[in-house]
């Protein structure tokens, strides 16, 4: 008996860290959607998807926005992450390749809102 309560207390948790993370991930999807020059690779809402997002901006280098981010203790990551020919395939690789964040259960909403702020100095 006692296995089956943490079992159910187990999936609660899960559950509501998901949700969580779904609602910050809309959150940094709908901001993501006002910056100018930025495509989205991916599915353009949250079903069917974890809250990893990655994109590109017209016109700026994804080593250059991730240098951006750092100095504003913004950790997110560029390149093909390891998806080489994928990466070739989209015609990215000679442009540097992507732009990647992601969100997890500890990050908060003004965490989504910073990262927004600080593409939008771009």
């Amino acid at each position: 008996r006692r296995a089956g309560v943490r079992r159910a207390r187990l999936i609660s948790a899960m559950q509501g860290a998901a949700a969580y993370e779904n609602a910050l991930g809309e959150r940094l999807l709908a901001g993501l959607a006002t910056i100018p020059g930025l495509k989205l690779w991916g599915p353009a809402g949250m079903e069917g998807r974890v809250p990893t997002f990655a994109f590109t901006i017209h016109g700026h280098h994804p080593d250059a926005i991730c240098e951006h981010l750092a100095a504003r203790e913004i950790f997110a990551w560029s390149g093909s992450f390891y998806a080489v020919e994928v990466t070739a395939r989209l015609g990215l690789d000679a442009s540097g390749g992507l732009l990647r964040v992601g969100l997890c259960h500890y990050n908060i909403a003004e965490d989504v809102d910073r990262l927004v702020e600080a593409l939008r100095e771009l």
